[in-house]
């Protein structure tokens, strides 16, 4: 049998789209690109399954989401349609650390057809500016990877505190399978993409098995569960769920 594929921490082994300096040209293709990975390889519908999941019993209403780590917005966007679809009337928080990434998402979701339903925070993942409760929903989607140990079980337990316990994270999940699928999509799909194509494998290599996500829900004290998306990826969700 191979030999586990061990983690390499994001101190140790940087992605460019992490950097400060990366600027808005080269930025949004690459996350044109990962949002079209997310709709064709499933991670719409990871995210969209474990929201319904949360939302189970619960009538329409207004609905106060947050989304950590939000990228370009391409998760917020699609909940906000198919839950106001649903006859919710959601309310999207987006957070992101990179100023011109959330810019971006601020310019993307200007063209969506309920455009005042999003907001727009700078903030640190692993220290939400926000009070106990102050959402209905917190959700985080391939974000886990880009933390440190320590600072994965505090997102975790930051998320689980702003929602009351309804949250979800969705993220890649490592293993050589994984690394393998990543880097033929780094090779084919993303050839062209100079951001991707590089990060891709490097996200694989800092990411968390589920065991670990456990072992970290365990550490900060969250109730939560952990469960296997495919070859590639992992969610966790609170036990609201």
């Amino acid at each position: 049998m191979l030999s586990p594929l061990e983690r390499v921490s994001p101190g140790c082994l940087p992605e460019r789209m992490d950097d400060p300096a990366c600027d808005a040209g080269r930025l949004r293709p690459a996350l044109e690109a990962l949002a079209i990975s997310n709709r064709v390889f499933g991670g719409h519908h990871l995210v969209w399954w474990g929201v319904r999941r949360l939302l189970e019993g619960r009538a329409p209403g207004p609905l106060r989401i947050l989304d950590v780590g939000s990228g370009a917005g391409d998760i917020p966007r699609l909940l906000e349609a198919r839950l106001h679809g649903s006859g919710w009337l959601p309310r999207c928080v987006l957070g992101d650390l990179h100023p011109i990434t959330l810019r971006i998402a601020r310019d993307e979701l200007r063209e969506a057809p309920r455009p005042d339903a999003f907001d727009f925070v700078r903030l640190t993942a692993a220290e939400l500016p926000f009070a106990d409760g102050a959402f209905d929903l917190a959700l985080s989607s391939l974000t886990l990877h880009h933390l440190e140990r320590d600072e994965a079980a505090r997102l975790l337990s930051e998320l689980a505190r702003v929602s009351d316990g309804r949250w979800l994270v969705a993220d890649l999940r490592r293993s050589r399978l994984a690394l393998g699928l990543v880097r033929v999509l780094a090779s084919t799909l993303w050839r062209s993409q100079p951001l991707p194509r590089v990060d891709g494998p490097v996200s694989v290599r800092r990411a968390f098995t589920p065991a670990e996500v456990e072992a970290l829900l365990a550490s900060s004290g969250v109730p939560g569960r952990v469960v296997r998306a495919g070859p590639v990826r992992l969610l966790a969700a609170g036990l609201a769920a």
